[in-house]
């Protein structure tokens, strides 16, 4: 169908464009400071990297069991860039690429038309509800790394069924299910993904067909089912729950937050009630053949099994957590795309071919107006300001120095993450005393010298050096 738009479309072309307009978006990013949790993670590399600290000791001791994005890619990339923010990025530029070209694979291996993989893709890659994900490393590795291998089960377990290869593909999906899971949570919808594909396959219901997909799912299942209990099981993630990321399920929220999933899927209100009367026209002059609601169940399927994780939350909702859920809105809008150009095939190629200058400026511009990264540009601004300032006036630091900065303020001390910062930066054991936050008892037995800061306004302003001065003392003097 519409071979004159196919003939034109190739995955060069959308490795071109995704290229072109990851770099449009994203390469101001770059060469930003490192934000929070990123150095806590890189201090973790550096200084208490091993396997057993990173695949055992966090499983049993940990928040969050990441071992393959919080332990071992900040480890490998520690060793080979340091510091140097713009490699880290590059890393997650470069799965952002892959996660486009796999959004592209899988929508042309369900919908089998070149124009609706190429519409899928190009909104996929547009989408700023994702810039938190190169904006900050520690989400980007997790999550962008994640949906690669959710992607990558997605498509094996496909082709499966395409090729009927059963063993070889089978085998390749589990893999990437298992390294899903090693990479965050939202992995565990894998096998509500599987059961999607068997249900879409299914020619009809019996007892042996049944038993047939259960015995397919149950391997992808108990992957799931080990961090799901470890989550239920665990006090840390407990506590987590009662703060951050408190859930409660009420209606009310529901609609809630399937609201912000909702709006925060497009780049602005604009595109938003456009999208809505493109949709509601596509679907309201659909022809409800057998063929076109199966389509329609595999794009709302994926939305809704990658909101799951998230629907419940009444605390903590952020843009990245629709990661996987865009994957489905993308098919969704192929569908429609589809709709459209079959009820006015005149159109059709000026409109798959429009989707490249509406949609990336629409992301360009989003960008630019979007109130949702403004809490990373903050933690990312006030990170480089107080770096900034022990860099201007102490290009180094004595071993055992002790730096205690006053009136302190709370984003300070989460953008240097304690003392992980400094001691990353200096490569030595200063101490970080933060006035109203910091413990007595976490004190270094001694120091080589007292440096002290003021914080105002989330920024830091050195005072004075006290040389030759007991800690002990000093701190009496302050009344701690």
């Amino acid at each position: 169908m519409f071979p004159e738009v196919n003939k034109v479309i190739s995955r060069k072309s959308i490795c071109g464009f995704t290229i072109g307009i990851l770099a449009l978006q994203y390469a101001s990013f770059l060469n930003l400071n490192f934000i929070a949790d990123d150095y806590a993670y890189l201090y973790k590399a550096k200084y208490y990297f091993s396997l057993y600290n990173v695949f055992v000791d966090q499983f049993v001791n940990g928040l969050f069991y990441r071992p393959l994005t919080d332990g071992l890619l900040y480890k490998i990339f520690y060793s080979m860039a340091g510091l140097n923010p713009a490699c880290y990025r590059a890393f997650i530029l470069l799965v952002f690429f892959l996660n486009t070209l796999l959004v592209y694979e899988l929508t042309l291996l369900l919908f089998h038309e070149k124009y609706m993989a190429w519409s899928a893709a190009v909104f996929f890659v547009t989408r700023i509800a994702l810039a938190p994900e190169v904006l900050w490393i520690a989400i980007g590795f997790e999550d962008t790394v994640a949906t690669f291998f959710i992607l990558s089960t997605f498509v094996t377990y496909l082709l499966l069924h395409k090729k009927n290869t059963i063993i070889g593909f089978y085998i390749a999906a589990l893999l990437s299910a298992v390294l899903g899971i090693l990479s965050r949570e939202s992995a565990m919808v894998i096998p509500l993904i599987i059961i999607l594909i068997e249900c879409s396959c299914l020619q009809c219901l019996n007892f042996r067909l049944v038993t047939k997909v259960l015995i397919k799912v149950i391997p992808f299942s108990l992957v799931a089912a080990c961090p799901l209990i470890r989550m239920i099981t665990d006090t840390h993630f407990a506590r987590a729950r009662a703060g951050f990321y408190e859930s409660g399920f009420s209606f009310h929220h529901f609609l809630a937050n399937l609201y912000f999933f909702f709006q925060h899927s497009f780049n602005s209100s604009l595109e938003m009630y456009s999208a809505v009367i493109f949709l509601a026209v596509a679907f309201g002059t659909m022809r409800y053949t057998a063929e076109g609601v199966r389509l329609l169940a595999y794009a709302c399927g994926v939305i809704f099994i990658g909101l799951m994780p998230y629907i419940s939350l009444t605390t903590g909702l952020s843009t990245y957590y629709l990661s996987i859920s865009l994957i489905g809105i993308s098919m969704l809008f192929a569908v429609g795309i589809k709709n459209i150009a079959e009820r006015f095939p005149a159109i059709q190629t000026v409109l798959v071919m429009s989707l490249v200058p509406l949609l990336g400026a629409s992301s360009l511009l989003g960008l630019k107006t979007t109130k949702t990264l403004d809490d990373f540009f903050m933690s990312e601004k006030i990170s480089s300001q107080a770096i900034a300032v022990f860099k201007k006036e102490f290009p180094a630091l004595p071993e055992e120095s002790f730096v205690y900065i006053e009136n302190c303020d709370q984003p300070i001390r989460w953008s240097l993450q304690d003392s992980k910062a400094l001691r990353l930066i200096y490569n030595n054991s200063v101490s970080v005393y933060f006035e109203g936050v910091s413990k007595r008892k976490m004190l270094p037995a001694r120091c080589s010298g007292i440096y002290v800061f003021s914080s105002d306004n989330n920024k830091l302003h050195f005072k004075q050096y006290i040389k030759g001065v007991n800690l002990k003392s000093f701190l009496d003097g302050k009344h701690l």
